[in-house]
């Protein structure tokens, strides 16, 4: 009831939209429980899909540039997997530790991503107690902030298909994607750097990360 009118005063839909899907988060409720709780029966709280560009489906170079529109971090071309590991962090200070405790930030591609997320560390090292305002801190920071719900909103707590061990596993899932495109890339920098000047080294090195990415499928 109090935010009924706050929401009603937010001249612009996309504010609105994203407003409206950290509430469902931060109550603990699914995104269409609060849609017809502020009674949006009209489009203004309608969910639309994520603006989101075509390169995410594929692994993204670490070269490039994180160039945000006045001086905002962009988060364009960063890989699917990335956006969803932003996302699903953020989603529960549960979450938030478990990825802290992995270390899967030294292996985020795409600077944009790396940069979000070290700020997130940042904040929440600084005050344990500020993990709740994270998301609304962070959307200030980049370009596009909808692609900081990437994650399915079916999972969040309220909905019917809700389960903490599928988002835990989405979670472990998205640190193994990140993994592999880091490896990846690793790879075909270092096939380059062979081409151009083959050694026993730089060939042992070719293998070690080869290796690495048969460990990794494997699930150890």
């Amino acid at each position: 009831d109090k935010l009924k009118p706050l929401f009603d005063a937010i001249p612009d839909q996309r504010l609105k939209q994203l407003y409206l899907e950290e509430a469902s988060q931060k109550m603990g409720v699914s995104f269409v429980w609060l849609k017809g709780a502020l009674g949006a029966t009209n489009n203004n709280y309608q969910r639309q899909a994520p603006i989101v560009p075509s390169a995410l489906a594929s692994p993204t170079p670490a070269a490039v540039v994180s160039e945000g529109i006045e001086g905002k971090i962009s988060l364009k071309a960063a890989s699917k997997a990335e956006l969803i590991l932003i996302s699903v962090t953020l989603k529960s200070r549960a979450n938030f530790e478990v990825f802290l405790q992995d270390g899967v930030i030294t292996q985020v591609a795409h600077p944009g991503v790396k940069k979000i997320l070290e700020r997130a560390v940042e904040v929440y090292r600084q005050d344990l107690n500020k993990f709740d305002k994270l998301t609304s801190l962070l959307v200030t920071y980049v370009d596009q902030p909808e692609l900081l719900f990437l994650s399915d909103h079916n999972s969040v707590v309220g909905d019917d298909n809700f389960s903490e061990e599928s988002e835990s596993k989405l979670l472990k899932d998205c640190f193994k994607r990140v993994r592999e495109n880091a490896l990846r890339e690793q790879t075909k920098q270092l096939v380059k750097d062979y081409k151009s000047e083959a050694s026993s080294e730089k060939l042992e090195q070719i293998m070690n990360v080869q290796r690495d990415r048969i460990s990794l499928n494997k699930g150890k």
